[in-house]
């Protein structure tokens, strides 16, 4: 081989192990895993949202003492902020459209009202002065108004707010009644048409879907009671989708999550089937990934699964699925307090004010045994791809030892 022939051949061979290297790395770093736990700690982290942009999520968490707070964080867990400070409980967050205002109510057992704060947690002001339970508020598309349930005398009903607070309206009467034995607890907030002239809402038996027409009043039943339905939004196609819980004998439950066009409900697309998650679901901006809270972890944590990914939906069918600990969440610090007894870490934070509300979620029992943090495991493409980067290497300089020798035979 000529000695041109010999240098062009270890160039080649430099470039293609350099590539060979390169694309070994990217699909490393390109494997995502498919549940994710984006929070890690002792309190109660749930309701947890997305901004418009799917770069932060807002939740409640009752980390800073026994009433609830709102927080946020980024996609995958890390820059953890505590946005509202108050001596009340606050809880159910939703991002305007815009992404530059949460909504959610305050209060206590009794008493609630809908109130606002810039995404940062800065300028809380007071929407509702309706001296009653108002809970779940909902942006409309165009961030004017506010849809939430009202609970008073015995009896929840749906209203509207404008963003201002002005012009409060009720949409339906007796939609959830005690009298009736109806469950009068609001489970999820109202779901707001993309156009804005119809919101979904469950029924007050908790079986059913309607839509209300903001305009005239008029309500629309979409399922049919046989299953229990609930939960229902819109997607951005103007589809309505809502959760089916199926309860087989035993206790054992799973959901499905269905779709279809509120004006021919009953032809219905499924876009998850037999989950274990019982709901409610957040579903990302792109539509791939879901966001929900779960107790699998000894008490409630938030969790995303990537639907892109492989094993996405398995790790949503089965309570059992390993979670990966997201990149970005903080290192727990240990709690001294939980020496000799709990484990379970938690990340220091600021105190909050003292409680004064009552605390309907359940707690959960702390995991007995220590938790301890995953280590950072080397995906297995790395030493793969160093190891092929290594060996062509050794090629290339024999075979540049070979052109010297020849070299140094013709002189």
């Amino acid at each position: 081989m000529a000695r041109g022939e010999l240098r062009a051949f270890g160039i080649l061979l430099l470039t293609l192990g350099a590539l060979l290297f390169g694309a070994g790395l990217a699909w490393a770093e390109d494997r995502h895993a498919p549940l994710l736990q984006l929070t890690v700690d002792r309190a109660q982290d749930v309701r947890a949202v997305w901004s418009p942009d799917g770069a932060r999520i807002a939740f409640q968490s009752d980390r800073g003492g026994d009433q609830y707070q709102i927080w946020s964080m980024q996609s995958d867990g890390g820059d953890p902020r505590q946005l509202s400070h108050d001596e009340a409980d606050d809880r159910h967050p939703v991002y305007s459209p815009d992404g530059r205002q949460i909504a959610f109510d305050s209060g206590n057992a009794n008493l609630r009202e809908i109130w606002l704060m810039n995404a940062d947690g800065s300028n809380r002001h007071q929407v509702t002065r309706l001296d009653a339970f108002a809970s779940f508020p909902s942006w409309n598309a165009d961030g004017s108004r506010l849809a939430f349930y009202l609970y008073k005398l015995g009896v929840t009903d749906l209203y509207v707010v404008n963003a201002d607070g002005a012009s409060v309206q009720s949409l339906t009467t007796g939609l959830a009644d005690e009298r009736q034995s109806n469950c009068t607890n609001a489970c999820h907030r109202p779901g707001w048409s993309p156009d804005g002239h119809t919101i979904a809402i469950s029924g007050g038996d908790h079986r059913t879907v309607w839509i209300v027409d903001v305009a005239t009043l008029g309500m629309t039943q979409i399922t049919d009671g046989v299953e229990h339905a609930h939960f229902p939004w819109y997607l951005p196609d103007g589809r309505l989708a809502w959760v089916v819980e199926y309860i087989q004998q035993g206790g054992a439950a799973f959901t499905d999550v269905v779709a279809a066009d509120p004006a021919h409900p009953t032809n219905t697309t499924k876009l998850l089937s037999n989950v274990s998650v019982q709901g409610p679901y957040e579903l990302s901006p792109d539509g791939q990934r879901v966001l929900f809270h779960s107790p699998r972890s000894g008490n409630f944590d938030i969790y995303v699964a990537d639907m892109a990914a492989t094993g996405g939906l398995q790790a949503l069918q089965t309570s059992r699925s390993t979670a990966d600990i997201a990149a970005g969440v903080p290192t727990p610090a240990a709690d001294p307090a939980t020496l000799g007894g709990s484990s379970r870490a938690v990340v220091p934070i600021a105190p909050a004010g003292a409680a004064d509300a009552s605390h309907p979620l359940p707690q959960q029992p702390v995991a007995a045994a220590a938790q301890t943090q995953a280590e950072a495991t080397t995906n297995p493409l790395v030493p793969i791809a160093v190891t092929a980067l290594v060996m062509l290497g050794v090629v290339t300089v024999l075979i540049t030892g070979v052109q010297i020798a020849r070299r140094a035979r013709r002189r």
